[in-house]
């Protein structure tokens, strides 16, 4: 049953724990999800004069996209997993999950709103924000990784690794042991070079407001698709079952609508050039 599928834990488990210090233990994903934070936060300190912002308004919207962040991609992990939940109410003091296009919608809203009521620029916040996340997110995954949460499906190519519990079936125990795609891995590497094409776009001359969201949106729609396709751990959820990943899905909307609109624009700037050319201003002189 799909409730005993939900509260099995499948996921393996490379390092757990990054360190101990006496008795406390410090969570390997947590503490990559604090470095990831502090590094997209620091890098956005250093551009935020060019973005026009103040760096202590970054260090509250770094703060205030975390508290966001993990609210929100809770709401819609337990959204994926709303049917077990209320065939077995219980389990929604049990289930331990996040799902990425939650925490950035959460993350998104309290920063829009800390712009809008303090007159920040919102399409400054906005791009500044999307050029950042990508490494935060990066160091997050390797985080997953050590973890072993959001693993791979079975792989026998050079890049597979064997980690414990890493079983593809629900029904497999705990203790199985398969070799999988490092897919954590692969989404940190995407995720960088998302990171590197943002930045040129950020130094581009005419760049226009909310560029780097769209070109983001874009970019990680599609290596968020493809990383989906070589995951295994089903409790990510599925709109279509075994198909088409709750993400996948998100990715395909998100991913359309940023490439239309970046195509849209650019196609509509480049006719307002044409209009504005000494030629046309020519034409219209004569007619």
């Amino acid at each position: 049953p799909r409730s005993s599928a939900v509260t099995r834990s499948l996921a393996p488990r490379m390092r757990p724990i990054l360190f101990r210090l006496g008795p406390v233990s410090v969570p390997s994903y947590g503490a990559l999800l604090v470095l990831g934070l502090a590094a997209a936060v620091l890098i956005a300190m250093a551009l935020a004069r060019r973005h026009g912002l103040r760096r202590d308004d970054v260090l509250a919207l770094g703060a205030l996209a975390l508290g966001g962040g993990v609210v929100g991609a809770w709401l819609l992990f337990v959204l994926t997993n709303l049917g077990a939940i209320v065939r077995e109410p219980a389990l929604l003091l049990r289930l331990r999950g996040m799902v990425f296009y939650g925490g950035l919608a959460g993350g998104a809203a309290a920063c829009a709103a800390y712009a809008l009521l303090l007159r920040i620029p919102l399409h400054a916040t906005a791009d500044l924000a999307a050029l950042v996340l990508p490494v935060g997110h990066a160091i997050g995954r390797v985080g997953c990784f050590l973890a072993g949460c959001c693993f791979g499906s079975e792989s026998h190519g050079p890049f597979a690794v064997r980690l414990p519990g890493a079983g593809l079936d629900p029904g497999v125990a705990a203790a199985a042991t398969a070799t999988v795609h490092p897919v954590q891995l692969y989404e940190a590497c995407g995720l960088l070079i998302v990171f590197g094409v943002l930045l040129g776009l950020e130094r581009w001359p005419g760049r226009r407001p909310f560029t780097l969201v769209l070109a983001y949106l874009a970019g990680y729609s599609v290596l968020r698709f493809v990383v989906e396709m070589f995951r295994g751990d089903a409790i990510r959820g599925f709109v279509v079952p075994g198909l088409l990943s709750t993400s996948q899905a998100i990715a395909i909307g998100s991913g359309l609508a940023a490439g239309a609109l970046l195509v849209w624009r650019h196609r509509r700037a480049r006719h307002r050039r044409a209009a504005d050319s000494p030629a046309a201003n020519a034409y219209n002189c004569h007619r």
